[in-house]
């Protein structure tokens, strides 16, 4: 998010940084990566070990996860590792914490809030399509 012509905001630091702290990345509106060089560094450091922590993670959907080849499995939303709301998340168990997939932040967090209970889940998608119905009678 550029702040003016020479400076940019990182979007995990939060603070506005020159650009010559920043990558080059075309995929980008403003030509530059969304997180500081330090940034990238770092967790392109911690992305080595994520294979290690989450069992069928692989280091080709870290690579990708990184590098904004990556899509949500709900919504196929693209995007990057993040903290944000529609950043991409490792999806996985929190008990044996073997990955299961990669979401976007929105969905990844609708599936904790509903416990990851196939039941609730059902309910809503039911309460879902009332609502829809009940949108499109005509009063």
């Amino acid at each position: 998010m550029k702040i003016c012509a020479n400076t940019n905001k990182c979007s995990h630091k939060r603070e506005p940084q020159p650009v010559s702290a920043f990558y080059k990345n075309k995929y980008y509106e403003d030509g530059l990566a969304p997180q500081c060089k330090d940034c990238q560094k770092e967790y392109f450091s911690y992305g080595k070990n994520l294979p290690k922590k989450y069992p069928g993670l692989t280091a080709n959907i870290v690579k990708n996860l990184f590098e904004g080849k990556a899509i949500c499995k709900i919504c196929g939303r693209s995007g990057k590792w993040g903290k944000g709301k529609y950043d991409l998340c490792i999806d996985h168990c929190h008990i044996t914490n073997v990955f299961r997939g990669i979401l976007c932040g929105h969905h990844n967090k609708i599936l904790g809030m509903l416990n990851e209970d196939p039941v609730e889940i059902q309910q809503l998608k039911a309460y879902a399509e009332f609502c829809v119905n009940i949108k499109n009678q005509k009063l």
